[in-house]
């Protein structure tokens, strides 16, 4: 498996911190890299292999339409584009520049995050609504749909929503908030999978557009992503995003993603243009989706991995105790560092183990506490061995 990568004298890493981008994703299945290698041996047109690959995202979501985008964030440009932009072919060739278009979104204070930036990229400005007190630790009080009704202004374009399990703030009561003003909402939910209930979910509740990453826990390749919803708004999306060097007499397109009856005139090459997803790409998340639809088994033997491994961890000195952390989506081991007896840091321990031999990337976002934490989705068979071995070996040389 890693003949290719000791080839190019790229050091493997075990990877024990999960999804992350900067660790190249989860290891692909074995039949979406078989299907990718076949993907690669003829030609299509990529906009129908697009418009199948919609087909089989609105049937997984219930949206009108879907669209295979690179990566999450690129899901969340192209959505800010298509809420700017519509089916308005003059105003997908002036983006990025916004002058005159309604340009702004709307988002809560307290969903303002880093990946955020990606909207402002297709020309949006980013409107902070509300106060919230409760995240704040100020008071009880969220930040309450109503709240943005103030905000709408001519200049509104839409409304961002970020997905996360401790969100307290409605979206079906927000999406209530935005038809009255005929806006559409945006949701990100790039980590909100599993449970696979979630790819329904925000469409159910009234979202417009749905971005989820097709690299996580879908598995499929690390630089996919899923925007689903309204039919017209990922119309929108796909022709801000595909090759458009057609002649217009010439083209001849499936009519779901490109509904060329509603279009004057062929846009530009557009925001996302930089953006494309190969073929090859495209076909392995159509199978990685098809196969996270049944997931519950994988649930299961990731928790009989967990338990196997802390039997092993709980006995090494220099842990104080190990915790199975089952009501997370992914099922989580904590491994906390008994500190007291180690002459050196938890971060010092982490960052020795992350460039070792063999290297292991542990998950640190409890590791201002002492706590190393395994996620298991990216763990091969075998790796769970050589992440026990290479912390007892660590923590030994660790010892006061």
């Amino acid at each position: 498996m890693g003949c290719i990568y000791e080839e190019l004298n790229v050091p493997i890493v075990v990877n024990a911190a999960g999804t992350a981008t900067r660790l190249g994703g989860p290891p692909l299945a074995e039949v979406v890299t078989e299907t990718m290698a076949k993907a690669g041996k003829a030609s299509v047109y990529v906009e129908d292999l697009l418009e199948r690959a919609a087909q089989l995202i609105r049937k997984v979501t219930g949206a009108e339409s879907g669209l295979v985008t690179s990566g999450a964030s690129a899901g969340l440009t192209l959505a800010a584009a298509a809420c700017l932009a519509r089916l308005d072919v003059a105003k997908m060739r002036q983006l990025p520049d916004s002058q005159g278009i309604p340009n702004e979104i709307l988002i809560a204070r307290s969903h303002r995050n880093a990946y955020d930036r990606a909207l402002t990229l297709a020309g949006a400005k980013l409107i902070d609504v509300g106060v919230d007190d409760w995240a704040a630790g100020a008071g009880v009080r969220g930040i309450e749909p109503e709240i943005f009704a103030e905000a709408v202004t001519d200049r509104t374009a839409a409304i961002f929503y970020l997905a996360r399990r401790e969100e307290r703030m409605s979206l079906k009561a927000l999406v209530a908030v935005a038809r009255r003003y005929g806006l559409p909402v945006i949701v990100d939910a790039a980590a909100q999978l599993p449970p696979r209930e979630n790819l329904r979910r925000f469409i159910a509740e009234g979202a417009d557009l749905v971005i989820f990453s097709g690299g996580k826990a879908i598995g499929g390749p690390q630089g996919t992503g899923i925007l689903c919803g309204k039919r017209e708004l990922v119309a929108s999306a796909a022709l801000q995003m595909v090759d458009l060097d057609v002649p217009w007499e010439a083209w001849n397109p499936p009519r779901l993603l490109f509904p060329k009856e509603a279009l004057q005139g062929m846009p530009y090459h557009g925001i996302g243009r930089g953006f494309k997803v190969s073929k090859e790409e495209i076909v392995g998340l159509m199978v990685a989706l098809r196969h996270f639809v049944d997931a519950e088994k994988r649930h299961d033997q990731m928790v009989g991995l967990l338990r196997h491994m802390a039997s092993k961890v709980e006995g090494l000195a220099g842990v104080d105790k190990v915790r199975l952390v089952l009501d997370a989506p992914t099922p989580l081991l904590q491994i906390k560092l008994d500190e007291a007896c180690l002459k050196r840091s938890p971060w010092e321990i982490s960052t020795s183990l992350r460039y070792g031999n063999p290297r292991i990337a542990f998950n640190e976002q409890l590791l201002h506490q002492g706590i190393l934490i395994v996620n298991p989705i990216s763990l091969r068979a075998g790796d769970e061995e050589v992440v026990v071995q290479g912390l007892a070996k660590e923590l030994a040389s660790s010892l006061r």
